[in-house]
């Protein structure tokens, strides 16, 4: 297949991109890329071609690596019992998990690039101890910690723990914030009933 290309080039000059997989001389099995292009001399007419091979075996470990690793958090976080919410520097959801949706009787799709203050179906939107701590951990790039009681879609009152965490990039700046909570609403009646 690649005297095939080769030929191409030879007959109808031009360039050639392709990926593919070729055996090195110690045997193993390398991932490449080849750039080759048509060698022209002065009249015109194809002469050679000239190439450039690129070892890109290392990066599609990488790659696989990365979609595995993908994988293991997003099964973690789609199945986890705790409510996980992510927010952008705009204090916009951009993800919640299941355990969310469940707790709070909304959908992702009612709460993802909303403003706080327009999520719909609940008698308060946004709670001034949780929004507090958004804004510091945002403010302060530390991690915040939090408890409030919050009325979901359900009418039903949860009694929330939150951990706030900032998210930053390479160049250390803050891009967004992880709030992890947990709902202690059925821990704090069982604490109730035993007081009475």
């Amino acid at each position: 297949r690649y005297f095939d290309a080769d030929r191409e080039l030879l007959e109808h000059p031009g360039t050639q991109v392709y990926e593919t997989n070729v055996r090195w001389a110690d045997g193993s099995l390398r991932d490449v890329i080849f750039h080759k292009a048509t060698l022209v001399g002065a009249e015109g007419r194809a002469i050679g071609l000239t190439g450039i091979i690129f070892d890109i075996t290392e990066r599609r470990h990488m790659e696989q690596a990365l979609r595995h690793s993908e994988q293991q958090y997003r099964t973690l976080v789609e199945h986890i019992p705790d409510l996980i919410v992510r927010y952008d520097t705009e204090l916009r959801r951009t993800y919640v998990n299941p355990a969310w949706e469940k707790a709070s009787g909304l959908t992702a799709d009612e709460v993802i690039g909303v403003a706080m203050t327009d999520i719909p179906r609940v008698p308060q939107p946004v709670v001034g101890e949780y929004m507090a701590a958004l804004r510091q951990a945002l403010d302060t790039g530390t991690r915040q910690s939090v408890e409030f009681a919050w009325v979901n879609a359900r009418g039903e009152t949860l009694n929330l723990q939150y951990v706030v965490v900032p998210e930053f990039d390479a160049g250390g700046r803050i891009v967004g914030l992880v709030a992890v909570g947990r709902d202690e609403s059925e821990h704090a009646r069982t604490e109730e009933a035993l007081r009475n």
